[in-house]
């Protein structure tokens, strides 16, 4: 008798319909513009959090039409201002752009932790592929996030930014008599 994590065997097939299904969209999206795909990303995201914008807006005695009215560049302008959100549009259109390198499983699930880390992390430890994702989309120096592959590289940069850490905390000695 053998016998079968279905959760982890369900969850391995989520992956790889969430790679197919990346795969597709990136493949119908593969002539827009980078801005295009920016816009088209941002559109997704409205209707992914349409609920919560309705009752936050709502809130603020307006509608969803009136978002809306912020036109293509001021929702733009909104959702880039949203860390979380700006780091898996930038992420995904240039995992995207890699017509090289397949979409992969795993790809789904790093840039979504990935989406939270790189606004909120001192640091990460990725792989060479998100590495240079972040370096190159400028969202590492724009979150002043330090970027690492190997773990090894983690500890002198710990120590160091405690070192500063203590220097900028330390109290500052009058020279004056």
């Amino acid at each position: 008798m053998r016998i079968v994590n279905s959760k982890k065997t369900s969850t391995a097939n989520l992956s790889s319909e969430n790679a197919r299904a990346s795969e597709d969209l990136r493949t119908r999206r593969r002539q827009c513009s980078r801005e295009e795909y920016r816009r088209a990303q941002y559109a997704t995201y409205t209707l992914q959090h349409e609920k919560v914008l309705v009752q936050q807006l709502a809130l603020m005695h307006r509608s969803i039409q009136d978002f809306l009215a912020l036109g293509g560049k001021g929702l733009s302008r909104f959702w880039s201002d949203v860390p979380s959100i700006n780091a898996d549009c930038e992420l995904t259109a240039y995992r995207d752009r890699q017509w090289s390198r397949q979409i992969q499983p795993n790809d789904v699930r790093d840039l979504a932790q990935l989406a939270i880390a790189v606004p909120y992390c001192d640091a990460v430890v990725v792989e060479n592929f998100w590495k240079r994702a972040i370096t190159e989309t400028g969202l590492g120096e724009k979150y002043r996030t330090a970027v690492f592959c190997d773990l090894a590289e983690l500890l002198p940069y710990i120590e160091s930014e405690q070192q500063a850490k203590v220097v900028n905390d330390s109290p500052q000695q009058n020279s004056a008599p």
